[in-house]
């Protein structure tokens, strides 16, 4: 019996994470569109990769790259860029270095041309000149047809950004899930959804876990691929009232615990505690099953 109420109270517990993870979502989507942080990250990364303000000017006002631009936001730069697209770019750009975006004579390539601009970048961006001189082996080999050393340059460049863009995006995630921190326990606080309290909830109060539980059975049922409707009908012990309220220092003590353990769930994501929700349902519906064949 009390394994039993134990399931069930870690069930209303992933249940109501999963909406405060919700409510994360949407707040970070709306900071997304408004902060434009994508973008942010990427012009960031790829300004550090050419390590040229005039190089990194040309980048972003290349008509392929401005294709790619927000209609809104704080920064419309493009919250991502296709790596061949970039390394399009790229090679344009280095063929063609000192000339503006719109005299630039797309595709004109040749050995000779991109030797001399590499011996120039050596002298006034030796840095950038070392990684594009990895890049593009046997530039001073003239026995291979140019359309196969492009090809094997447009690869590398590929590699470069892609390699860079990971790292990009590990940092992203990092900063996303600090945000989703401060923002679970923000809504935590708003609406006293405080861990404890519900789980002492659950625990005293079998009809109330016996609701919470049927919910959460019913929402795994539905196959849930929407989010944003699992916080739809339920009945979930959070809000503040006098009955929730600390009269002591050790009671605010134990209520801030509680709201730092919803934000710290929160931070895991709605995906991870739907998952868990219809795992833990699924085990409760086999133990059942188990329990009336015995």
């Amino acid at each position: 019996m009390q394994l039993d109420a134990i399931l069930e109270v870690t069930i209303g517990l992933v249940l109501t994470w999963l909406v405060i993870s919700i409510g994360v979502m949407q707040v970070q989507e709306w900071m997304e569109n408004w902060l434009s942080w994508r973008s942010q990250y990427l012009e960031r990364a790829v300004r550090g990769m050419l390590e040229d303000e005039t190089m990194s000017a040309q980048f972003f006002t290349h008509p392929s790259i401005k294709a790619l631009y927000r209609k809104s936001g704080k920064n419309i730069m493009p919250p991502s860029i296709p790596p061949e697209r970039f390394a399009k770019v790229i090679l344009d750009i280095f063929v063609n270095a000192g000339k503006p975006v719109d005299q630039m004579p797309e595709g004109q390539w040749s050995i000779e041309k991109m030797q001399h601009q590499l011996k120039e970048m050596q002298k006034t961006h030796p840095e950038l000149a070392l990684k594009l001189g990895y890049i593009f082996k046997g530039i001073d080999d003239t026995s291979e047809a140019l359309e196969k050393k492009l090809a094997e340059w447009h690869k590398g460049i590929e590699d470069w950004f892609n390699d860079a863009m990971s790292m990009v995006s590990l940092e992203y995630r990092k900063n996303a899930q600090k945000w989703a921190f401060l923002i679970g326990l923000f809504i935590a606080a708003l609406l006293n959804v405080d861990t404890i309290n519900i789980a002492t909830q659950l625990w005293r109060e079998p009809l109330l876990r016996e609701t919470i539980v049927a919910q959460a059975e019913a929402q795994v049922a539905a196959g849930i691929t929407d989010y944003q409707s699992v916080v739809a009908d339920l009945q979930l012990p959070v809000g503040w009232n006098a009955k929730s309220t600390p009269v002591d220092l050790s009671g605010w003590l134990l209520k801030a615990f509680g709201l730092v353990l919803s934000g710290a769930a929160a931070a895991q994501g709605a995906p991870f505690w739907f998952d868990a929700l219809r795992k833990l349902v699924g085990f409760k519906s086999q133990s059942s099953q188990k329990s009336k064949s015995d």
